[in-house]
């Protein structure tokens, strides 16, 4: 006969199968009245005695032999889809369950925070495409358009500001020469005295000191008059600095009086401060390149000194003392002419320049931005923009999507109506390891039924 295994295939074999006695027997009983009953009747017709017997109730092995369909018990393994530690079993072995019936559940701790980030990012995502079809507003607009009016102004001020410095770069290596000429003049004075106080004045050395004096006279008028310029170059940088400061914090104070809390208004602060510190350099600036003229004009007025004293012992005759002081003379004009040349050759002037070159430099790049980005806020959404926003909600409902199917996957139900057969494991656990399963199924549920 032919016997059918459910959801394994089916197979045709030869076989006696014992049928189920609980059916078979109240059919067997009523065939043995009717033929106890038939018997009777022919032997009374006959006229045979009939002898009384005891019946006794036991069972009849009838086999028939008939083609039929048996189907085997329905077997499901049942695990998680996905890994993680069983939070409860609500089934024991040999319960009754229907079908869609929770058997299991795993920890939810973890999952739960995941569909909940996946479901803010999913309205991150939703939000951003509705920000940008809406469009940009009026004062995000205005606030684009004060970062531009102020990295123009930050450009113009790093302007100034390199302007100042090379003034003072320039003024500095001019008086670092100044300082050189007027150290060899001195050391040429100083050597001219000594020799002459050596070999005794002649017409032509009177002569020659009257020259140096008078060259020392016009070294003391150069110093002047160039001490009388770096008083004019300092009002002049110091009156411009102080225009910035007041033009930034004119603009400072317009925006202050509608908002002090805005972006704006901190970018203007910062400028009205920068301005300030560009005011408190110029200061600085301005009291070194003073005391750079004072003491040039002190050296001028020293060297003077020196040429009439030098002069006045050219035409005296000379002393052992008098030697002595041309000797020490000398040796510190050499000095002098020493550190002069040091001076000349100082790499922090254009260290300073490059400083201020690229204070302009990133001011101008920073303007640049500013101004590409009022553009991008007047002209609204690119299509690829909207593209993008429209890719991270799809990004985001997948993950969302992608975060309940796991939620879904730690609930584990029954497939159809049945019994369980087997539990392999413990609340506790981690599914698939327990250490009655061995790594197989977490429950056994078996329908006798299909």
């Amino acid at each position: 006969m032919d016997i059918t295994l459910p959801e394994q295939g089916r197979k045709t074999i030869s076989s006696r199968p014992k049928l189920n006695r609980k059916k078979i027997l109240p059919v067997l009983g009523l065939i043995f009245v009717a033929a106890v009953a038939w018997w009777q009747i022919t032997l009374s017709s006959a006229g045979t005695p009939v002898k009384a017997v005891t019946v006794n109730r036991g069972d009849i092995e009838i086999y028939v032999s008939a083609p039929a369909r048996v189907s085997l018990p329905s077997r499901a393994d049942l695990s998680f889809k996905t890994a993680g530690r069983i939070a409860e079993i609500k089934v024991r072995k040999g319960d009754n369950v229907i079908a869609g019936q929770v058997l299991a559940t795993l920890d939810m701790t973890s999952i739960y925070p995941q569909i909940n980030q996946a479901e803010a990012n999913l309205k991150i995502a939703q939000a951003g495409l509705r920000k940008l079809l809406s469009g940009r507003s009026q004062r995000e607009i205005a606030v684009a358009e004060a970062s531009v009016d102020q990295a123009e102004t930050a450009v113009e001020n790093a302007r100034r500001n390199l302007k100042t410095v090379k003034k003072i770069i320039e003024q500095g290596k001019q008086k670092a020469a100044l300082n050189v000429k007027n150290a060899e003049i001195g050391v040429n004075i100083a050597s001219q005295q000594l020799n002459k106080l050596k070999s005794g004045a002649r017409s032509q050395e009177i002569t020659l000191a009257d020259s140096q004096l008078a060259q020392a006279s016009q070294a003391l008028a150069d110093a002047q008059a160039n001490y009388d310029r770096v008083v004019a170059l300092n009002n002049a940088l110091l009156d411009e600095a102080n225009q910035a400061v007041i033009s930034a914090k004119a603009v400072m104070d317009k925006i202050a009086e509608t908002d002090t809390s805005s972006v704006t208004y901190l970018n203007a602060k910062s400028a009205y401060d920068a301005a300030v510190a560009a005011r408190n350099r110029v200061n600085a600036s301005n009291n070194q390149s003073l005391e750079a003229a004072q003491a040039q004009l002190n050296s001028a007025k020293k060297a003077y000194d020196i040429a009439l004293a030098q002069n006045n012992l050219t035409k005296a005759s000379a002393r052992s003392e008098d030697l002595a002081i041309a000797e020490s003379q000398l040796k510190q004009a050499e000095i002098t002419l020493e550190l002069a040349k040091i001076g000349l050759d100082d790499a922090s002037l254009d260290a300073q320049l490059d400083a201020a070159q690229a204070q302009l430099d990133t001011a101008v790049r920073s303007s640049q931005v500013a101004i590409a980005q009022l553009e991008l806020q007047r002209e609204g959404p690119r299509a690829a923009d909207l593209q993008t926003a429209k890719a991270q909600i799809e990004q985001a409902q997948a993950s969302l999507a992608s975060a309940k199917s796991i939620a879904d996957d730690a609930v584990l139900k029954a497939p159809f109506s049945g019994k369980v057969a087997a539990v392999n494991g413990r609340p506790g656990e981690i599914a698939g390891m327990s250490a009655a399963g061995g790594g197989g199924a977490l429950i056994t549920l078996i329908n006798f039924d299909r």
